[in-house]
C-alpha cells in the first residue's frame, strides 16, 4: 500500500467500482431487458474498466455526485472527501466536456480530480479537434489534478495542441485486471479463436472490411466465436435469448389499491426495489426466439454467408464479465475491433490482434506495441508467422510502474507495487 486511504467521490455514470452495471429499472414504458443490466444494449467494456481500477484501488467507500447534485451535496463531497475519480474513457471528441462536464458544473468541486483512461474517439477522414468548450473543461481539469492520465500519445498530442500538458500516458487500466506486474503471452494457433465484433451497420465500408476479416478467419479455424460485448443491439438480444439470459420484455407498474381494486400508476421508483408496503405490476410479453434469429440474419444481410452463419449461430454474449475473462483463458487467439475485447485477451496471456479502424484502436496498439492489421492498408489477412508479442510483454512493466507512479501523486492507496524491469517486486 502506497497512501492511506482515502475518502473518494465520483460521477454517477462511473459508479460502476462496486460490480454493478448502471440503471437497474429503466423508466415506465421501456424494455427493461436484462433485470440487473437495464435496457440493451449493455457494454461489457465499461465494467471491465471500472474492474481492472477496482482490483487496484484500495478503498473503503465512495460518495457518488450526480448531475443533479445541489449545492449542499457538493459542499458535503468537498469537505468530506479527499479527492474525486472520473473515469472517462471514449470521451476526448468534439462536445463531450462541453456538455456532460462544462467548466460551471467542474467550478462546484473544490477537491483534487483524478482522470483515467482518458482516450481520443475519432474514425478515420475525421477532422480531430475539440470545440473552445472542451477545451476551457480540460484546462479548469489539469489546473486541478497532478496529471491526467490518458491512453496513449495520439491523445496526448492533441491535448497538447490545445495547452493542456499535463498528462501521463499508460495505456488503459482494464489492464490492471491481469493482477500481475508480468503478462506472458501464449503462442498463437488457429485452433480456438475468438473475434470481437462492433457493430459498423452505418459505416458499410468498415463493415465490409470486417466481414472480409471475419472470412478469412473462418478460412483458418478449426473453431471460431463471435463475441459481441456492447452495442450490437440485434444481435445481443438474439443471443441472450438463445442461451437463456433473457425470455420477457417487460414493464413495470406500481400498484395502490383502491376501495380493494387495484389502480397501476407508471413507476416512480427506478432503483430496482419496492417502496415500502407497496406492490409492483409486471407486464410480460414473451420474447420469440425464431424471429429472434431471423431479425439477426437480416441486420447481417450484407455479410457473405458464411461470415453471416458464424456471427448468428457462433455468436456470444453474457451479461457477466467474468464469462468472457473465462472465454479469453480458452482461446488460442483473440482478433477484433473492440479494444476492450481484445484487453481482455491479453490480460489472460491470450495473443491478441488489434482489427483497426479508427484512431481509438490505433492509439492504444501503437502505444502498447501489440500486433495488429489495419484498415488503412486493406490488410485482411492474420499471418501467425508475422505475430509477435514480446515488445508488449516489455511495455507491460512500464505501464504497471506507471500506474503505480499515477496513483502515488494522487494520494491513492493501491493494492499494486512496483516491479524492477524482470518484473520482479522492488524492496
Amino acid at each position: 500500500m502506497t497512501a492511506a486511504k482515502p475518502r473518494l467521490a465520483m460521477f454517477s455514470r462511473h459508479s460502476l467500482l462496486d460490480g454493478r452495471g448502471m440503471g437497474y429499472v429503466m423508466p415506465p414504458g421501456t424494455d427493461q431487458g436484462h433485470p440487473f443490466l437495464g435496457a440493451w444494449p449493455h457494454n461489457i467494456g465499461d465494467q471491465f474498466v471500472a474492474s481492472g481500477l477496482a482490483r487496484a484501488l484500495d478503498m473503503d467507500e465512495f460518495i457518488t455526485l450526480t448531475r443533479g447534485a445541489t449545492p449542499e451535496q457538493f459542499d458535503y463531497v468537498n469537505n468530506e472527501c479527499d479527492a474525486i475519480i472520473v473515469v472517462a474513457q471514449n470521451a476526448l471528441f468534439p462536445g463531450w466536456f462541453e456538455t456532460h462536464l462544462p467548466v460551471s458544473y467542474l467550478r462546484q468541486i473544490r477537491i483534487p480530480m483524478i482522470f483515467f483512461s482518458l482516450g481520443l474517439q475519432f474514425r478515420f477522414g475525421d477532422e480531430i479537434y475539440l470545440t473552445p468548450g472542451d477545451v476551457e473543461s480540460l484546462k479548469h481539469i489539469q489546473d486541478h489534478c497532478a496529471s491526467l492520465q490518458v491512453r496513449g500519445h495520439m491523445t496526448e498530442e492533441l491535448l497538447h495542441r490545445y495547452g493542456i500538458r499535463n498528462t501521463r500516458v499508460i495505456g488503459c487500466p482494464s489492464l490492471l485486471y491481469s493482477g500481475s506486474p508480468s503478462i506472458k503471452v501464449r503462442a498463437p494457433s488457429f485452433d480456438r479463436v475468438t473475434f470481437t465484433i462492433t457493430d459498423m451497420g452505418r459505416l458499410p465500408d468498415i463493415h465490409g472490411w470486417q466481414f472480409a476479416v471475419i472470412d478469412s478467419l473462418i478460412e483458418k479455424s478449426n473453431q471460431i466465436t463471435i463475441a459481441t460485448q456492447g452495442g450490437e443491439f440485434v444481435l445481443q438480444e438474439y443471443l441472450a435469448l438463445r442461451d437463456g439470459v433473457s425470455f420477457y420484455e417487460r414493464t413495470d407498474f406500481d400498484v395502490t389499491l383502491a376501495g380493494g381494486e387495484p389502480q397501476d400508476y407508471p413507476r416512480t421508483n427506478w432503483t430496482g426495489g419496492l417502496t415500502e408496503g407497496g406492490l409492483v405490476r409486471s407486464v410480460l410479453e414473451r420474447k420469440d426466439l425464431g424471429k429472434a434469429r431471423d431479425s439477426a440474419r437480416w441486420y447481417y444481410r450484407d455479410a457473405p454467408e458464411g461470415v453471416r452463419d458464424a456471427i448468428v449461430e457462433h455468436g456470444f454474449y453474457s451479461p457477466l464479465m467474468s464469462e468472457y475473462i473465462r472465454r479469453a483463458r480458452d482461446q488460442s487467439l483473440y482478433v477484433g475491433t473492440r479494444l476492450h475485447g481484445n484487453l481482455m485477451g491479453l490480460v489472460q496471456g491470450t495473443p491478441s490482434v488489434f482489427a483497426i479502424h479508427d484512431y481509438r484502436l490505433k492509439d492504444m496498439a501503437e502505444f502498447l506495441e501489440v500486433p495488429s492489421i489495419s484498415i488503412e492498408s486493406g490488410e485482411t489477412h492474420v499471418s501467425l508467422e508475422e505475430l509477435d508479442w514480446s515488445a508488449f510483454a516489455r511495455k507491460w512493466i512500464y505501464v504497471w510502474n506507471g500506474f503505480v507512479d499515477f496513483f502515488e501523486e494522487n494520494g491513492l492507496a493501491t493494492t499494486i507495487q512496483r516491479v524492477n524491469d524482470k518484473g520482479a517486486l522492488l524492496v
